[in-house]
């Protein structure tokens, strides 16, 4: 019974959502525009290999498409893969302080509801994938990680938005005794005797073993802005077009998203007197000099 309650709080927290989506793409769509701009940036599947470089396709869309990409939760049928289009640009309207701090309220409270929304479907279902099995069953129509997404908007009187890409992709984790423990159970599972007993013997002589990662990259928002008379940046990522509101008529300094070109160089660099523990591993140790 407390499930299904819970279940109904859910369905619940998205009508809420849904009915302050609606609020804001009102109150933004009877402002006036003072630049609009907008590229396609491609998805791929998780743990598919990326491409050398990822090209970006400039689009030509309305101020109403540009906001429902920003705001709205995504139909699962717009996609072929089950992954959320990403778009990167700008939407610049001009508003008075009073209108933004309105808005503002209806953002943050918005931002509130989708937190709570993930708690409850959290609540519901512990379990990762039997989480995504009830968010299928419950919204069969809506890519639900779009749900999560808060909406972009940025400080008043924004003064810039600079779009680029995180290069910050390779980083190294140290494992933990658990983790080596666990690592050399599955590789005497799979591996011929002989060559787990040269492994073994190589681990019985390594201080430290790390796991290569790479997170993936994408695209992000260096945004600049003015509070308390100074001026601060901020990055974050991005999904959607970020949405500025100004008092000024004139177009604010904009750099938009380029392609991008894959390089190594961080990862070598990354790895400078470090070895693989087996060729192709992700996992490496430092060599002593």
């Amino acid at each position: 019974m407390a499930r299904l309650q819970t279940k109904y709080d859910i369905r619940d927290c998205v009508q809420l959502i849904e009915s302050t989506n609606d609020e804001i793409m009102a109150r933004l769509m009877e402002m006036q525009i003072t630049q609009l701009h907008a590229v396609d940036v491609p998805q791929f599947p998780r743990g598919s290999e990326l491409p050398k470089t990822i090209n970006v396709e400039p689009i030509q869309s309305d101020m109403k498409a540009l906001l429902e990409q920003a705001i709205m939760p995504q139909p699962v049928h717009s996609q072929m893969i089950a992954l959320p289009k990403r778009l990167a640009g700008i939407i610049q309207l001009k508003s008075t302080k009073h209108d933004y701090q309105q808005l503002g309220q209806l953002v943050e409270f918005n931002s509130q509801t989708r937190k709570s929304f993930f708690g409850q479907l959290k609540a519901a279902e512990p379990n990762e994938r039997k989480r995504a099995n009830l968010s299928k069953k419950l919204f069969p129509d809506v890519l639900v990680q779009t749900v999560f997404r808060k909406i972009p908007l940025s400080p008043f009187n924004t003064h810039s938005v600079k779009l680029s890409w995180c290069q910050s992709q390779n980083s190294l984790r140290k494992l933990s005794q658990t983790d080596v423990g666990e690592l050399t159970l599955q590789l005497q599972r799979s591996m011929d005797k002989w060559k787990y007993n040269e492994i073994a013997e190589k681990l019985a002589h390594i201080t430290t073993l790390y796991k290569r990662t790479n997170v993936r990259v994408h695209p992000q928002a260096v945004v600049g802005y003015t509070h308390n008379g100074k001026k601060k940046h901020t990055s974050k990522k991005v999904h959607s077009p970020i949405i500025v509101l100004s008092e000024s008529d004139a177009p604010i300094t904009y750099t938009p998203l380029e392609d991008h070109k894959q390089s190594d160089e961080s990862a070598s660099e990354l790895l400078v007197n470090y070895d693989t523990l087996l060729p192709g591993s992700c996992y490496v140790y430092k060599v002593t000099t």
